[in-house]
């Protein structure tokens, strides 16, 4: 297209010079040579005179505008607002800490950098907005918790507990109920802010509720124990899932046992029940010896959090019963924690042994390789009883290492251990779901009345379990 008409036809669109776009447009189209062209040549004058006149308002491609920087991210405006934080106007270091506490748990990363800062004023400022940040997010998810929505929350405590327990409407529900507690939310913030203290926040969870079984001993009648409650026994659940609240407990005194304390997370009315979509409620007489159930999913939900509590623990007492309760109720969840705690060399035999019992009812014959390191170990375990509320309490079990590992490696490969010479287990063998019941085994029934008796029952067993296990 020749530049004059370019021009013209661009003043043309733009509102000017019409006429000289039109005698411009008339020279080119008699200039054409054939006549079956004109409507080709006329389409394409007009649709050059529209190009141009775009060209004529908002100029040339090389004279167009840059495109508008991206804009910064959360994490780059909170860094440049930390730095403002020690400017020497105080507007500035006001208005930067303004905006930093209203950007809310976004600023926190930096606000963390910023308490390594070399200037005092910026690691003051960012301490005491870290408090106020936590704070404010904490109190949002208090007041803003939506158990009906798909994603009620982004603070990281909710996060946290929908990895573990899953983000379901049941799960959502439970975690509802623990923020009708202030004193838990404030623990769970405890330890998700500082892992360090997450193990302190737990211990001192299990001190109250220790605390609290004393007292009650002094009443005559109890109706609602520790861990009694489903909500109780979650949040003790989920608070000791995080990493650091593992390890032996210290006994306090004679009356604060938290040993003791732990042992009721499973002993106690709260778990059982959940694991069977449960709770306790009140019966005709208010006495709490009733049961409700618990919203459609809950159980899946217990499930999930006793799988992350139970790899914590070292106590014995917690984690044989938590692993016999999972195979009580058909817990398949906890078989990937089972795995690893009776897989980990270094953790004392009397855990791993629990872990198996979960094993044997949900494994598969791969898993016998995990049975047989303790095929040979005659320690004797003390299992230490449930805690009682303020009833004489039971006797301690016994059971001998070997003993229990071989059983329970026999069940796992579907054979009757009193086929094998253990008496105590005769008449206890059946199957469900095509599987053996593993929980129809109590610990004592894998022992023996004499150490021939054993010697024989051993050795016969361990010649069929070895045609099952892995070759090197």
């Amino acid at each position: 297209v020749p530049a004059a008409l370019a021009r013209a036809t661009s003043a043309a669109v733009a509102g000017i010079g019409s006429a000289t776009a039109s005698a411009a447009a008339a020279v080119v189209l008699k200039g054409m040579l054939f006549e079956q062209l004109r409507a080709g040549a006329l389409a394409a004058a007009l649709l050059v005179t529209a190009v141009c006149g775009v060209f004529a308002t908002s100029g040339a491609p090389d004279e167009a505008k840059p495109a508008a920087p991206a804009p910064r991210a959360p994490a780059d405006r909170a860094a440049e607002l930390v730095k403002r934080l020690g400017s020497d106007d105080f507007d500035t270091r006001e208005a930067a800490e303004k905006e930093l506490r209203a950007m809310g748990l976004r600023a926190e990363a930096a606000l963390r950098a910023g308490k390594k800062s070399e200037d005092p004023e910026v690691r003051t400022r960012c301490t005491k907005l870290l408090v106020a940040v936590r704070k404010d997010a904490l109190a949002e998810l208090v007041r803003t918790f939506d158990a009906e929505k798909d994603a009620p929350s982004e603070h990281p405590i909710w996060k946290r507990f929908a990895a573990t327990a899953g983000n379901t409407p049941a799960s959502r529900a439970l975690f509802a109920r623990l923020l009708k507690r202030p004193d838990w939310v404030a623990r769970l913030d405890a330890a998700e802010t500082a892992p360090a203290e997450a193990g302190r926040q737990y211990r001192d969870a299990l001190r109250d509720g220790s605390k609290r079984t004393s007292f009650n001993l002094r009443l005559f009648t109890i109706y609602v124990w520790p861990c009694d409650t489903a909500e109780e026994t979650a949040f003790l659940l989920f608070l000791g899932s995080y990493p650091g609240t593992d390890g032996p407990h210290p006994r306090d005194n004679a009356m604060l046992n938290l040993a003791d304390a732990e042992a009721r997370v499973t002993y106690a009315r709260g778990l059982p029940l959940a694991l069977e979509g449960k709770e306790i409620a009140p019966g005709p007489n208010n006495h709490y010896d009733a049961t409700a159930a618990l919203p459609e999913g809950s159980a899946k939900a217990f499930a999930k959090l006793l799988a992350a509590w139970l790899p914590r623990r070292t106590e014995l007492s917690p984690l044989t019963d938590g692993f016999e309760l999972t195979v009580k109720n058909g817990t398949a969840d906890i078989l990937p924690a089972a795995r690893a705690v009776a897989a980990t060399d270094d953790r004392p035999v009397g855990a791993r042994l629990a872990a198996l019992t979960a094993v044997a009812q949900f494994g598969s014959a791969s898993d016998l390789k995990l049975f047989e390191p303790l095929f040979d170990d005659k320690t004797q375990l003390v299992i230490p009883p449930p805690p009682q509320n303020g009833d004489a309490r039971p006797r301690s079990r016994r059971p001998v290492v070997a003993d229990r590992a071989i059983g329970l490696a026999l069940l796992l490969a579907d054979r009757d251990p009193a086929d094998f010479g253990f008496d105590y287990a005769k008449g206890r063998f059946r199957r469900a779901n095509g599987r053996p019941v593993v929980s129809a085994y109590e610990v004592e029934e894998f022992g023996f009345t004499s150490d021939d008796e054993r010697a024989a029952a051993h050795k016969k067993a361990k010649g069929a379990l070895a045609e099952k296990l892995p070759k090197p």
